[in-house]
């Protein structure tokens, strides 16, 4: 296992807006879904941008096999669109929508284990908030839908807290500014939790707050990993 801390002295995240796509390989633990479903898994995770308003990040992953792929020019090229709604009772908060794109040489390029991830990041007050995620795959409009609430609690000041832990496939040194960029590293969720022959390494990425800074301080980290 791998794992990054990264300590906010300041506590102000980034809020990534630009398009991005990673991509994944896996050995499959899960049974096939009917056809007229898209599969996908989402997870979450939550940062402090102040106090009272956190960076609410939506991971999303699609297996490649899964969406229909058309010639263009030379190549083979699919897509999947995100939708995600945040809402407060019944009134919608956030309505955003995005669209990514893969492109193959060929069929021979496209396996069951390919992965393809994708996130969106929204910075959202303190409350609690009913969160739908739905994927389509615009040829053939199979979807799937996912939906769970998200409590945003105000962030303690006079103590150390930690940020959620974000599951990732791969964190890697990068200063290249992207949706899955934390903090001069490139992170990539891994929003299924599963990791496999194909995926042997298990990394996390977290955030501590309200780290002090006298010359004679130091602190450890401690963490343990249980076989659910």
């Amino acid at each position: 296992m791998q794992h990054l801390l990264t300590v906010c002295k300041d506590a102000v995240a980034k809020l990534c807006t630009l398009f991005g796509v990673a991509m994944l390989a896996f050995s499959p633990l899960f049974a096939g879904p009917p056809d007229s479903l898209l599969h996908f898994e989402v997870d979450y995770a939550r940062f402090r941008i102040n106090d009272n308003v956190a960076q609410l990040e939506i991971y999303i992953s699609v297996p490649r096999s899964r969406l229909q792929f058309v010639a263009e020019g030379e190549d083979l090229l699919a897509s999947f669109e995100s939708q995600v709604i945040i809402a407060i009772a019944d009134s919608d908060v956030v309505d955003h929508k995005w669209v990514e794109h893969t492109v193959a040489a060929d069929s021979a390029e496209i396996k069951p284990t390919q992965i393809l991830c994708t996130q969106a990041n929204f910075q959202v007050p303190v409350n609690t908030y009913d969160v739908n995620v739905r994927v389509t795959d615009p040829r053939t409009k199979h979807f799937g839908v996912r939906s769970f609430q998200v409590n945003i609690a105000p962030f303690a000041k006079d103590r150390l807290v930690l940020s959620d832990l974000e599951i990732a496939s791969r964190i890697a040194r990068d200063t290249t500014v992207s949706r899955f960029y934390k903090n001069n590293h490139l992170v990539i969720p891994n929003p299924s939790r599963m990791y496999g022959a194909n995926l042997p390494m298990l990394f996390t990425y977290a955030e501590i707050y309200n780290l002090s800074y006298p010359s004679d301080s130091s602190y450890s980290v401690a963490y343990r990993i249980l076989d659910g």
